[in-house]
């Protein structure tokens, strides 16, 4: 799991969408909406990774997680890829 803090002081800055994409810089962000739950997350569009802002920090978000999302397939891919990477394959 990647966890970044997206810094800063009180409660806004731990509501606070991300605004540029952890691992490639990118500010092409699109929110997506959990259906089951009132949940936001930002997928980078240039990278193809998700991410969810909680407490202060940012999670990498697992596929699994994100039924129904149309971005699923090419999201469990680079995931896929940065496991591999991660362990060395």
């Amino acid at each position: 799991m990647i966890v970044l803090s997206v810094g800063g002081e009180g409660h806004g800055a731990a509501d606070r969408a991300v605004e540029r994409c952890p691992a490639c810089g990118s500010v092409q962000l699109e929110p997506v909406l959990e259906y089951r739950t009132p949940e936001r997350n930002s997928f980078c569009r240039a990278c193809g990774r998700c991410w969810h802002v909680e407490l202060g920090q940012v999670y990498r978000i697992t596929p699994p997680i994100c039924f129904g999302c149309t971005e699923r397939p090419r999201c469990e891919a680079v995931y896929a890829e940065d496991q591999a990477r991660a362990q060395g394959h």
